[in-house]
């Protein structure tokens, strides 16, 4: 026969060997998340890299089209001297005309190609963001109030499938808004713990 007590005590030692496998499992599938996190989080780092060279591209290639439209616009200042000095001359030279119209073609070829630049560069900056470091107490919706973003986007942008964080979890929080998802947001003052 077995001692009562003994028996509690078996009871507790097994039940306490299955929290402890409960908790190994969960901590290897926190580990694997972890893992694939950083895996996402090394790409993201080489696409922005791959992007501020892009970037760095786009800077020279404005820089050289802004000086080729400085050039442009000397020659365009020239000819408009030369034309209001031959006016009455030059009617009947359409040679001079065409490429007056070809220097404005081509000026508003560089003034679309300087507007997609910034409109590029625009969206290269918003897609920096932060990384954060989850403390004990925080949940999603708070961080989210606190950032400026929705429940949502923190998820989207950090690859959760459930609103469930722990201390210590590091957490990318954007520096702009998502796109379209705020409009119920609009009213509500920024959150302040």
């Amino acid at each position: 026969m077995i001692d009562p007590p003994e028996s509690s005590n078996t009871a507790l030692i097994l039940e306490a060997r299955a929290e402890v496998e409960e908790l190994r499992a969960a901590l290897a599938s926190e580990r694997i998340q972890t893992a694939k996190q950083a895996a996402e989080v090394q790409a993201a780092q080489q696409e922005a890299s791959a992007l501020r060279d892009r970037e760095a591209k786009y800077v020279q290639r404005i820089a050289s089209l802004k000086a080729e439209l400085d050039t442009l616009k000397t020659e365009r200042d020239q000819i408009r001297e030369e034309n209001a000095a031959l006016r009455g001359k030059v009617a009947s030279l359409p040679e001079l005309l065409q490429l007056m119209a070809e220097i404005r073609t081509v000026k508003s070829s560089i003034n679309g190609v300087v507007s997609s630049l910034k409109t590029l560069k625009a969206k290269l900056g918003n897609s920096k963001g932060t990384t954060i470091t989850v403390k004990r107490g925080d949940t999603l919706w708070h961080l989210s109030r606190m950032h400026g973003t929705t429940v949502k986007h923190l998820k989207e942008i950090n690859g959760l499938h459930s609103d469930r964080i722990i201390a210590g979890q590091q957490l990318q929080i954007p520096l702009t808004r998502p796109p379209g998802d705020l409009s119920g947001l609009a009213g509500l003052p920024p959150f302040k713990p």
